[in-house]
């Protein structure tokens, strides 16, 4: 059975968008089209079952999700995705969308992109909001 690891690291940093700007508090999610499922919360509209979140995609700060140290504002998920092989967008961002990353101003909807090979591939999300 062929296992492959597909690594993206997504490391935000703060830049000078949000300057002075307050973080939404978590929890994060890696939302996007890379992992669709009925059991995510938060859909737009049936049937679109992506971009949602749930437990399978919340990005966590305890030292064990490749985000560094607990507690130090680095986030991280390890997730595996459900979706053919290709390009797949996502963001981070909170339940009610007050964070969502990456936020280009003059693009909005601009969203981070992954290249799946292979179904269940592993991905890496992080986020570091200890950066101002």
């Amino acid at each position: 059975m062929r296992h492959l690891v597909l690594l993206a690291c997504f490391a935000l940093v703060m830049g000078p968008a949000i300057v002075g700007a307050q973080i939404a508090p978590g929890p994060y999610y890696a939302r996007g089209s890379f992992y669709c499922s009925s059991g995510l919360s938060g859909l737009t509209s049936p049937p679109d079952t992506c971009w949602g979140y749930g437990p399978e995609l919340e990005l966590l700060d305890d030292g064990a999700h490749g985000d560094d140290a607990a507690g130090d504002g680095v986030f991280g998920a390890w997730v595996t995705t459900n979706q053919l092989p290709g390009l797949r967008e996502f963001k981070i961002g909170t339940s009610d969308w007050a964070f969502a990353e990456p936020s280009v101003p003059s693009n909005p909807f601009l969203n981070g992109r992954v290249f799946l090979d292979d179904l269940g591939d592993v991905v890496h999300f992080r986020l570091d909001t200890s950066v101002p």
